[in-house]
């Protein structure tokens, strides 16, 4: 049996709807990866919703429990390297004043 990933299928880059709503899954994904990068561990929490599970190597529970041990730890980990060049840092800054 093949497995079927993903990327296999071809985007339809005519359908707007769907287009706009990837641009918005990637940018709460940038957003999550920049404050957890950044140490804003509230902000990255109101990436989540109530009911989310976090689920790494060192944690399995719920997102709230998660973000409260690591903000404790003053985080650590490693950077996650998903902004591109097209985001400056005054595109972040205003990201980060609507997500306030």
């Amino acid at each position: 049996m093949t497995q079927a990933y993903f990327y296999d299928e071809q985007l339809d880059q005519t359908d707007k709807q769907a287009f706009q709503n990837r641009a918005e899954i990637r940018e709460l994904l940038e957003y999550e990866r920049y404050t957890r990068d950044s140490g804003l561990y509230e902000q990255e929490a109101n990436c989540y919703s109530d009911d989310a599970l976090i689920h790494v190597s060192w944690y399995d529970g719920p997102a709230t429990g998660y973000f409260e041990k690591v903000a404790a730890a003053h985080g650590g980990g490693a950077k996650h390297k998903i902004f591109t060049r097209r985001y400056g840092s005054m595109a972040i800054k205003r990201l980060l004043r609507c997500q306030l």
